[in-house]
Protein backbone atom coordinates (compact mmCIF):
# COMPACT_ATOMS: atom_id res chain seq x y z
CA UNK A 1 0.00 0.00 0.00
CA UNK A 2 1.45 3.72 -0.62
CA UNK A 3 1.12 5.28 3.00
CA UNK A 4 1.32 9.14 3.53
CA UNK A 5 2.04 10.05 7.44
CA UNK A 6 1.66 13.66 8.93
CA UNK A 7 3.36 14.77 11.54
CA UNK A 8 3.43 18.39 13.49
CA UNK A 9 7.00 18.18 14.23
CA UNK A 10 9.71 16.64 12.87
CA UNK A 11 10.75 13.40 11.26
CA UNK A 12 14.10 13.49 12.05
CA UNK A 13 13.75 13.76 15.96
CA UNK A 14 10.71 11.84 16.38
CA UNK A 15 12.18 8.21 17.00
CA UNK A 16 7.91 6.20 17.16
CA UNK A 17 7.21 8.25 13.51
CA UNK A 18 10.61 6.71 11.83
CA UNK A 19 10.35 2.99 13.92
CA UNK A 20 6.40 2.95 11.99
CA UNK A 21 7.34 4.36 8.66
CA UNK A 22 10.87 2.01 8.31
CA UNK A 23 8.76 -1.27 9.63
CA UNK A 24 6.19 -0.22 7.03
CA UNK A 25 8.31 0.25 4.41
CA UNK A 26 10.96 -3.00 5.38
CA UNK A 27 7.10 -5.01 5.30
CA UNK A 28 6.80 -3.54 1.39
CA UNK A 29 4.56 -0.53 2.04
CA UNK A 30 5.75 2.87 0.16
CA UNK A 31 5.89 5.10 2.55
CA UNK A 32 5.83 9.05 2.54
CA UNK A 33 6.32 11.53 5.33
CA UNK A 34 4.82 15.04 5.84
CA UNK A 35 6.64 16.66 8.52
CA UNK A 36 7.18 20.33 10.22
CA UNK A 37 10.74 21.36 10.25
CA UNK A 38 9.58 24.82 12.93
CA UNK A 39 13.04 25.52 13.51
CA UNK A 40 14.35 25.55 9.46
CA UNK A 41 16.95 23.14 9.44
CA UNK A 42 16.24 20.76 7.30
CA UNK A 43 15.73 20.03 3.39
CA UNK A 44 12.27 20.06 2.06
CA UNK A 45 12.44 17.35 0.10
CA UNK A 46 14.68 14.15 1.92
CA UNK A 47 15.10 10.49 1.77
CA UNK A 48 15.96 8.83 4.68
CA UNK A 49 16.25 5.09 5.01
CA UNK A 50 14.17 4.24 1.91
CA UNK A 51 11.44 7.46 3.16
CA UNK A 52 10.94 10.12 1.20
CA UNK A 53 9.90 12.78 3.72
CA UNK A 54 9.02 16.41 2.62
CA UNK A 55 9.21 19.49 5.05
CA UNK A 56 6.92 22.21 5.81
CA UNK A 57 8.64 24.95 7.32
CA UNK A 58 6.19 27.91 9.01
CA UNK A 59 5.51 31.14 7.43
CA UNK A 60 8.07 34.11 8.63
CA UNK A 61 5.39 36.62 9.28
CA UNK A 62 3.53 35.96 12.46
CA UNK A 63 5.88 33.07 13.39
CA UNK A 64 5.66 33.17 16.82
CA UNK A 65 1.40 32.47 16.48
CA UNK A 66 0.62 29.27 16.87
CA UNK A 67 -2.78 28.85 15.90
CA UNK A 68 -2.13 30.40 12.90
CA UNK A 69 1.01 28.45 12.05
CA UNK A 70 -0.87 25.69 12.71
CA UNK A 71 -3.92 26.37 10.22
CA UNK A 72 -1.04 27.54 7.25
CA UNK A 73 0.44 23.89 8.00
CA UNK A 74 -2.75 21.61 7.74
CA UNK A 75 -3.58 23.87 4.66
CA UNK A 76 -0.12 23.21 3.26
CA UNK A 77 -0.53 19.38 4.13
CA UNK A 78 -3.48 18.88 2.27
CA UNK A 79 -2.03 20.92 -0.85
CA UNK A 80 0.53 18.68 -0.80
CA UNK A 81 -1.51 15.59 -0.71
CA UNK A 82 -3.57 16.65 -2.94
CA UNK A 83 -0.67 15.91 -5.46
CA UNK A 84 0.94 12.66 -4.36
CA UNK A 85 -0.99 8.99 -5.03
CA UNK A 86 -1.64 7.26 -1.67
CA UNK A 87 -3.97 4.79 -0.11
CA UNK A 88 -3.64 5.53 3.61
CA UNK A 89 -3.59 8.54 5.68
CA UNK A 90 -1.36 8.02 8.73
CA UNK A 91 -2.31 10.82 11.29
CA UNK A 92 0.32 11.36 14.19
CA UNK A 93 -1.58 12.91 16.59
CA UNK A 94 -4.74 14.72 17.29
CA UNK A 95 -2.79 18.14 15.82
CA UNK A 96 -3.03 16.52 12.58
CA UNK A 97 -5.88 14.34 12.41
CA UNK A 98 -8.08 17.39 10.82
CA UNK A 99 -5.95 16.76 7.41
CA UNK A 100 -7.12 13.17 7.58
CA UNK A 101 -10.65 13.79 8.14
CA UNK A 102 -10.66 15.85 4.87
CA UNK A 103 -9.32 13.43 2.87
CA UNK A 104 -11.42 10.66 4.30
CA UNK A 105 -14.33 12.74 3.52
CA UNK A 106 -13.66 14.11 0.47
CA UNK A 107 -10.66 12.15 -1.39
CA UNK A 108 -12.10 8.44 0.41
CA UNK A 109 -8.26 7.60 1.21
CA UNK A 110 -8.36 5.19 4.83
CA UNK A 111 -7.45 6.90 7.79
CA UNK A 112 -5.52 5.80 10.35
CA UNK A 113 -5.48 7.70 13.65
CA UNK A 114 -2.06 7.56 15.81
CA UNK A 115 -2.64 8.34 19.33
CA UNK A 116 1.30 9.26 20.50
CA UNK A 117 -0.50 10.01 23.98
CA UNK A 118 -3.89 11.92 25.26
CA UNK A 119 -3.94 15.08 23.40
CA UNK A 120 -6.70 17.28 25.10
CA UNK A 121 -4.73 16.50 28.37
CA UNK A 122 -1.69 18.47 26.68
CA UNK A 123 -4.42 21.37 26.06
CA UNK A 124 -5.65 21.45 29.90
CA UNK A 125 -2.37 23.46 30.49
CA UNK A 126 -2.03 27.24 29.91
CA UNK A 127 -2.86 29.51 27.34
CA UNK A 128 -3.66 26.07 25.07
CA UNK A 129 -7.01 26.12 27.00
CA UNK A 130 -8.58 28.16 24.63
CA UNK A 131 -7.98 25.16 21.51
CA UNK A 132 -9.13 22.62 23.75
CA UNK A 133 -12.68 22.68 22.69
CA UNK A 134 -12.10 22.82 19.34
CA UNK A 135 -9.41 20.00 19.17
CA UNK A 136 -12.12 17.46 21.30
CA UNK A 137 -15.07 18.20 18.68
CA UNK A 138 -12.20 17.07 16.04
CA UNK A 139 -11.39 13.50 18.06
CA UNK A 140 -15.31 13.18 18.59
CA UNK A 141 -15.76 13.81 14.78
CA UNK A 142 -13.22 11.49 13.93
CA UNK A 143 -14.74 8.38 15.77
CA UNK A 144 -17.11 7.54 12.08
CA UNK A 145 -14.21 8.38 10.06
CA UNK A 146 -11.08 6.38 11.33
CA UNK A 147 -10.63 3.06 10.30
CA UNK A 148 -8.01 2.06 12.84
CA UNK A 149 -7.18 3.52 16.22
CA UNK A 150 -3.75 3.31 17.45
CA UNK A 151 -2.74 3.69 20.69
CA UNK A 152 0.87 4.17 22.63
CA UNK A 153 -0.11 2.30 25.17
CA UNK A 154 -3.22 0.09 26.67
CA UNK A 155 -3.96 2.82 29.51
CA UNK A 156 -5.59 5.21 26.54
CA UNK A 157 -8.30 2.54 25.99
CA UNK A 158 -10.24 4.07 28.38
CA UNK A 159 -9.95 7.54 27.53
CA UNK A 160 -11.14 6.84 23.69
CA UNK A 161 -13.63 4.13 24.72
CA UNK A 162 -15.55 6.91 27.11
CA UNK A 163 -15.95 9.73 23.76
CA UNK A 164 -16.74 6.69 21.58
CA UNK A 165 -14.11 4.72 20.18
CA UNK A 166 -14.86 0.47 19.96
CA UNK A 167 -11.25 -0.54 20.12
CA UNK A 168 -7.72 0.20 19.40
CA UNK A 169 -4.63 -1.26 18.52
CA UNK A 170 -1.10 -0.79 20.80
CA UNK A 171 1.58 0.28 19.53
CA UNK A 172 3.95 0.89 21.67
CA UNK A 173 7.45 2.49 21.93
CA UNK A 174 9.55 0.21 22.52
CA UNK A 175 13.26 0.30 21.34
CA UNK A 176 15.13 -2.66 18.66
CA UNK A 177 17.50 -4.99 21.22
CA UNK A 178 20.72 -4.69 18.73
CA UNK A 179 22.23 -6.75 21.27
CA UNK A 180 20.84 -9.20 24.03
CA UNK A 181 23.65 -10.14 25.73
CA UNK A 182 24.22 -7.33 28.80
CA UNK A 183 27.31 -5.72 28.75
CA UNK A 184 29.17 -4.31 32.07
CA UNK A 185 29.17 -0.05 31.79
CA UNK A 186 33.49 0.91 31.91
CA UNK A 187 32.77 4.19 33.32
CA UNK A 188 35.66 5.02 35.89
CA UNK A 189 33.34 7.87 37.02
CA UNK A 190 29.47 6.77 37.77
CA UNK A 191 27.50 8.16 34.55
CA UNK A 192 23.89 9.34 34.96
CA UNK A 193 21.91 10.03 31.29
CA UNK A 194 19.44 11.60 30.06
CA UNK A 195 18.60 11.74 25.80
CA UNK A 196 15.00 13.67 24.98
CA UNK A 197 13.02 16.74 25.13
CA UNK A 198 14.45 19.37 27.77
CA UNK A 199 11.07 20.45 29.61
CA UNK A 200 10.22 21.69 32.93
CA UNK A 201 8.22 18.77 33.87
CA UNK A 202 11.38 16.40 33.23
CA UNK A 203 12.96 17.89 36.27
CA UNK A 204 16.20 18.49 34.33
CA UNK A 205 17.34 21.52 36.09
CA UNK A 206 16.34 19.75 39.65
CA UNK A 207 18.17 16.90 38.75
CA UNK A 208 21.22 19.41 37.75
CA UNK A 209 21.56 20.62 41.00
CA UNK A 210 21.62 17.37 42.66
CA UNK A 211 24.48 16.30 40.51
CA UNK A 212 26.78 19.23 40.32
CA UNK A 213 28.24 18.74 43.99
CA UNK A 214 27.80 14.70 44.31
CA UNK A 215 31.12 13.22 44.49
CA UNK A 216 31.84 10.97 41.61
CA UNK A 217 29.39 11.30 39.56
CA UNK A 218 28.58 12.64 35.91
CA UNK A 219 25.25 13.69 33.89
CA UNK A 220 25.55 13.51 30.28
CA UNK A 221 22.26 15.22 28.90
CA UNK A 222 20.90 15.55 24.94
CA UNK A 223 18.12 16.66 23.06
CA UNK A 224 16.31 20.10 22.22
CA UNK A 225 13.66 22.22 23.77
CA UNK A 226 13.06 25.40 26.36
CA UNK A 227 15.56 24.25 28.21
CA UNK A 228 18.28 24.10 26.31
CA UNK A 229 20.01 27.58 27.02
CA UNK A 230 19.86 26.76 31.16
CA UNK A 231 21.16 23.59 30.13
CA UNK A 232 24.01 24.82 28.02
CA UNK A 233 25.05 27.53 30.66
CA UNK A 234 25.26 24.50 33.41
CA UNK A 235 27.43 22.36 31.48
CA UNK A 236 29.65 25.26 30.90
CA UNK A 237 29.86 25.89 34.70
CA UNK A 238 30.37 22.45 36.07
CA UNK A 239 32.48 19.95 34.90
CA UNK A 240 30.67 16.98 35.66
CA UNK A 241 27.72 18.35 33.49
CA UNK A 242 28.31 17.57 29.35
CA UNK A 243 25.27 18.75 27.04
CA UNK A 244 25.44 17.26 24.00
CA UNK A 245 22.98 19.25 22.11
CA UNK A 246 20.21 17.38 19.57
CA UNK A 247 21.09 13.42 19.84
CA UNK A 248 20.17 11.24 16.13
CA UNK A 249 17.78 8.58 17.36
CA UNK A 250 20.27 5.84 16.25
CA UNK A 251 22.78 7.08 18.36
CA UNK A 252 20.33 7.36 21.62
CA UNK A 253 20.91 3.97 22.98
CA UNK A 254 24.43 3.68 21.97
CA UNK A 255 25.04 6.19 24.27
CA UNK A 256 22.59 5.27 26.82
CA UNK A 257 24.72 1.82 26.80
CA UNK A 258 27.78 4.03 27.54
CA UNK A 259 26.24 4.91 31.03
CA UNK A 260 25.52 3.60 34.48
CA UNK A 261 21.72 4.69 34.80
CA UNK A 262 19.19 6.85 33.33
CA UNK A 263 17.12 9.24 34.64
CA UNK A 264 13.16 9.51 33.85
CA UNK A 265 12.23 11.69 36.59
CA UNK A 266 8.75 13.04 35.35
CA UNK A 267 6.05 15.36 37.36
CA UNK A 268 3.37 12.82 38.55
CA UNK A 269 0.77 15.76 38.43
CA UNK A 270 0.29 15.98 34.48
CA UNK A 271 -2.55 13.24 33.46
CA UNK A 272 -0.35 11.92 30.48
CA UNK A 273 2.87 11.30 32.81
CA UNK A 274 0.46 9.05 34.63
CA UNK A 275 -0.98 7.01 32.40
CA UNK A 276 1.96 7.00 29.07
CA UNK A 277 4.93 5.09 29.13
CA UNK A 278 8.22 7.00 28.92
CA UNK A 279 10.58 6.02 26.15
CA UNK A 280 13.10 6.76 28.58
CA UNK A 281 12.56 3.88 30.37
CA UNK A 282 12.86 1.36 27.66
CA UNK A 283 15.40 3.13 25.98
CA UNK A 284 17.24 2.22 29.24
CA UNK A 285 15.72 -1.46 28.98
CA UNK A 286 17.34 -1.84 25.38
CA UNK A 287 20.75 -0.67 26.75
CA UNK A 288 20.19 -2.90 29.92
CA UNK A 289 20.36 -0.41 32.08
CA UNK A 290 18.35 0.82 35.50
CA UNK A 291 16.14 3.85 35.53
CA UNK A 292 15.27 5.69 38.13
CA UNK A 293 11.55 6.36 37.58
CA UNK A 294 8.68 8.59 39.89
CA UNK A 295 5.99 6.96 42.07
CA UNK A 296 2.25 7.76 40.48
CA UNK A 297 3.67 7.76 36.91
CA UNK A 298 2.88 4.47 34.41
CA UNK A 299 6.78 4.80 33.95
CA UNK A 300 7.01 4.40 37.56
CA UNK A 301 4.46 1.16 37.57
CA UNK A 302 6.54 -0.44 34.68
CA UNK A 303 9.23 0.35 36.87
CA UNK A 304 8.30 -2.04 39.88
CA UNK A 305 6.80 -4.78 37.84
CA UNK A 306 10.03 -5.12 36.22
CA UNK A 307 12.28 -4.81 39.30
CA UNK A 308 14.34 -3.19 36.50
CA UNK A 309 15.39 0.52 38.93
CA UNK A 310 14.37 2.59 41.02
CA UNK A 311 11.18 4.17 42.09
CA UNK A 312 11.49 7.16 43.79
CA UNK A 313 9.54 10.49 44.97
CA UNK A 314 9.50 13.76 42.69
CA UNK A 315 12.03 15.65 44.47
CA UNK A 316 15.62 16.12 44.82
CA UNK A 317 15.90 14.77 48.07
CA UNK A 318 14.63 11.27 47.14
CA UNK A 319 16.76 11.81 43.50
CA UNK A 320 20.01 11.97 44.98
CA UNK A 321 19.46 9.47 47.51
CA UNK A 322 18.32 6.94 44.82
CA UNK A 323 21.58 8.24 42.33
CA UNK A 324 24.17 7.94 45.65
CA UNK A 325 22.80 4.42 46.03
CA UNK A 326 23.52 3.11 42.61
CA UNK A 327 26.69 4.83 42.62
CA UNK A 328 27.52 2.91 46.10
CA UNK A 329 25.95 -0.64 44.60
CA UNK A 330 27.23 -1.21 41.64
CA UNK A 331 26.55 -5.23 42.00
CA UNK A 332 23.01 -3.74 43.16
CA UNK A 333 23.07 -1.76 39.88
CA UNK A 334 24.05 -4.57 37.62
CA UNK A 335 21.25 -6.63 38.82
CA UNK A 336 18.64 -4.24 37.94
CA UNK A 337 20.13 -3.54 34.40
CA UNK A 338 20.68 -7.32 33.94
CA UNK A 339 16.88 -7.00 35.14
CA UNK A 340 16.07 -4.53 32.26
CA UNK A 341 17.78 -6.21 29.74
CA UNK A 342 15.50 -9.56 30.17
CA UNK A 343 12.80 -7.75 30.11
CA UNK A 344 13.47 -5.66 26.81
CA UNK A 345 14.25 -9.24 25.37
CA UNK A 346 11.55 -11.12 25.70
CA UNK A 347 8.30 -8.32 26.36
CA UNK A 348 9.67 -4.79 25.78
CA UNK A 349 10.40 -5.05 22.04
CA UNK A 350 9.93 -3.29 19.09
CA UNK A 351 10.03 -5.94 16.89
CA UNK A 352 6.62 -7.35 18.44
CA UNK A 353 4.86 -3.75 17.99
CA UNK A 354 5.87 -3.57 14.97
CA UNK A 355 4.59 -6.54 13.87
CA UNK A 356 1.23 -5.28 15.59
CA UNK A 357 1.99 -2.19 13.18
CA UNK A 358 1.97 -4.32 10.32
CA UNK A 359 -1.18 -6.70 10.75
CA UNK A 360 -3.11 -3.27 10.95
CA UNK A 361 -1.94 -2.32 7.18
CA UNK A 362 -3.29 -6.22 6.23
CA UNK A 363 -6.13 -5.72 7.76
CA UNK A 364 -6.78 -2.65 5.48
CA UNK A 365 -5.43 -4.47 1.94
CA UNK A 366 -8.32 -7.10 2.63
Amino acid sequence: MKILMIVANSYRHDSRVAAEAEALASAGHEVTVIDWDRDYRYPEKDSINGIEVITIRPVPKGRQLWSLQILSFWFRVILIAGRLNFDVMHCHDLDVLITGIFYKLFGKKRLIYDAHEIYTALLSRGRAKIVKPFFSLIEKIAVKKVDKLIVADETYFEYFKNIGYKEAVVVSNYKNIENKKYILPKNRTFTLCYLGVLSPSRFLLELIDVVKDLRDVKLIIGGGGSLQAGITEASERYKNIIFLGRVPQQEVVPITKKSNAVVCMIDPSDYNNRIASANKQFEAMAAGRPVITTKGTRSGEITEQTESGIVVEYSKEALKKAIVHLRDNPDFAEKLGRKALNWAVKKFNWKSQSQNLINIYNQLSE
